[in-house]
């Protein structure tokens, strides 16, 4: 048995492409933690591509798998295997990596969502996770201040545009009553500055009464600067 393992282990370095797959693909959990350093290693630099994700795929240590974020040629599979360990259980330092962050909101679902929240850091991520939880859940990530302002909720209308119903309606009311809301504080403070303008007139024709209409330019000054 030793025999096998260790002519199964030559085999990872074997230089032909297809003996180093079938190797990796034979390898039982422990062989595999084993070979931690060769797979490690095929992962980042072999030639063919094939053979970078089975070994990728062997690799149990979300840490170790930390290393390959940053080899181009496999960051995105390393992110997803991340993530999959961390919805798993384990933990990983690389939680909050952008990469792996984008993967774990992929698989999230309604158990993810407390987690998941703190970390989010841009729209279109809050976007994202609202489009793929339902009920309670999605409504937790619709009341993330990220998606509370025009911004935000213009990026969660274009995502959720002819994917989401739900979520699609939700900015698009959002948005209305932002727009409402402007245009009637652009209303109250054109009839502020007409009023004020009627009181400095009036200042300038009753120089008896200044004061009390003083304290009402004062008092609308002050509303429209609310």
């Amino acid at each position: 048995m030793l025999s096998r393992w260790f002519n199964r282990s030559n085999r990872l370095t074997h230089s032909d492409p297809a003996q180093r797959l079938q190797a990796i693909q034979a390898l039982s959990p422990e062989q595999a933690d084993t070979a931690h350093a060769t797979l490690l290693e095929l992962a980042r630099h072999d030639s063919d591509a094939a053979v970078r994700t089975a070994a990728l795929e062997q690799i149990r240590n979300p840490d170790a798998l930390q290393q390959l974020l940053r080899e181009e040629q496999v960051a995105e599979v390393a992110a997803e295997r991340i993530a999959a360990q961390i919805h798993g259980g384990q933990r990983c330092a690389a939680h909050d990596h952008p990469l792996v962050l984008a993967a774990r909101i992929r698989k999230a679902g309604a158990a993810d969502v407390d987690a998941l929240l703190p970390l989010l850091q841009d729209a279109q991520q809050c976007a994202e996770l609202a489009l793929r939880l339902r009920d309670t859940a999605r409504q937790q990530v619709l009341e993330h201040p990220l998606l509370n302002d025009e911004a935000g909720l213009t990026a969660l209308l274009r995502a959720a545009r002819g994917k989401d119903k739900t979520c699609h309606r939700h900015a698009k009311e959002r948005l209305e009553q932002i727009k409402a809301g402007r245009q009637a504080c652009s209303e109250i403070s054109q009839r502020i500055s007409e009023i004020d303008a009627s009181i400095h007139k009036a200042l300038g024709n009753e120089p008896a009464e200044p004061q009390a209409l003083l304290n009402h330019r004062q008092r609308l000054l002050k509303l429209q600067a609310m």
